[in-house]
């Protein structure tokens, strides 16, 4: 078995958390190849690696940023010459942009990690690549990844950007470092992609809005990207495409948590599920349900909000074969969720006690 692993931020904001992934990694043979993203928060009020990397392109004080790579290589006994990169850094920003400036958290990050684990480093840029106006050139990276990591093993990459071919680097929007993965997973002919991250994985619904929300130990690749293009942030939408294409399975895991099983993201469902989650987008209410009959859902969201006084019906701008798409007010949108989420499991509730009572009899 052929395991692509990616690291998000918070299980590599620190020497602690670096070893826990590293351990993940080493316990299990089959994790060849290690997509890392830049060091993230280690306490609430703390700034995660990339922010400080723009801070600093803004008012040229890379300390915050070369001071916190230099203790964590302190803290794993590490004693990798960080001087000349943070020279190269330096020297390089004001030719070659902010772009090049953002990337190099997941660049220092893979470095010191590979270091650590003992498996070779390679440079994303050699392998990821764009077109000269900043989009993702997909073909191009399947063929250049894959000679990249061909004469490979294993091997540590660090995620989130890429380059032209040449010396202009550009990165993916923020959270890009899980495209890196299922580049990785798709390029290397892997059997699993796993996602580590903070989470024990996917839910179905935000759990700072709806109370105890149902934890989906299967979802979709459908299913998924449709939650994540519509607020649900435990994998970037973006992400799923190249997995789901090559058929490679995704694993949602909690880096904390390594013995947890996680959510799987495979191609389908045995037995179609009414309702499987919903999200919402802020600075627009752009509300997603995602489910087996996404008609029926749109039209009981409905009943839900009417149900709480609201006149105006949600307008579904769109449905999809497992998604429909609703517009609600926003200065309302966790209250609507709410009541949209309860109108919708309530049902499923009362339908298993119906059943338990037929039963009973």
């Amino acid at each position: 078995m052929k395991i692509t692993a990616k690291f998000g931020g918070t299980s590599l904001c620190d020497a602690r958390a670096m070893e826990k992934a590293a351990r993940i990694v080493t316990e299990n043979g089959d994790r060849k190849y290690i997509v890392v993203s830049a060091p993230g928060k280690r306490f609430p009020d703390d700034d995660k690696i990339t922010d400080l990397l723009y801070r600093a392109y803004e008012d040229g004080n890379y300390s915050p940023v070369f001071d916190r790579f230099a203790g964590i290589a302190h803290d794993l006994g590490l004693d990798p010459d960080l001087d000349e990169a943070f020279r190269e850094i330096e020297r390089e920003t004001p030719v070659r942009g902010k772009d090049y400036l953002a990337s190099r958290g997941e660049y220092l990050c893979a470095r010191l990690f590979s270091d650590y684990i003992g498996f070779p480093f390679l440079d994303a840029a050699d392998g990821i690549r764009f077109f000269p106006d900043g989009m993702p050139d997909i073909p191009e990276t399947a063929k250049t990844l894959r000679a990249l990591l061909a004469p490979y093993s294993r091997a540590v990459l660090p995620g989130f950007y890429g380059s032209d071919g040449h010396s202009t680097v550009f990165t993916f929007s923020r959270g890009g470092s899980d495209i890196t993965g299922a580049l990785v997973a798709a390029a290397t002919d892997s059997d699993l992609y796993e996602n580590w991250t903070d989470v024990d994985g996917v839910l179905s619904a935000d759990p700072k809005i709806i109370d105890n929300p149902v934890f989906l130990d299967i979802i979709t690749y459908d299913e998924l990207r449709a939650l994540s293009a519509y607020g649900a942030t435990v994998l970037h939408e973006e992400a799923i495409a190249p997995a789901r294409d090559a058929g490679i399975p995704i694993r949602i895991g909690h880096t904390g948590k390594p013995e947890k099983p996680g959510t799987l993201v495979v191609p389908a469902r045995d037995v179609p599920i009414p309702f499987v989650g919903l999200s919402a987008k802020s600075g627009f209410a752009v509300v997603c349900l995602v489910g087996s009959r996404p008609a029926e859902l749109a039209e009981k969201a409905g009943e839900a909000l009417r149900a709480i006084g609201e006149t105006d019906v949600p307008v579904c701008i769109r449905e999809e074969d497992h998604a429909c798409f609703l517009c609600v007010e926003e200065e309302k949108k966790s209250e609507c969720l709410r009541r949209i989420y309860a109108g919708l499991t309530e049902e499923k509730h009362e339908k298993k006690r119906t059943k338990e009572n037929e039963n009973a009899c």
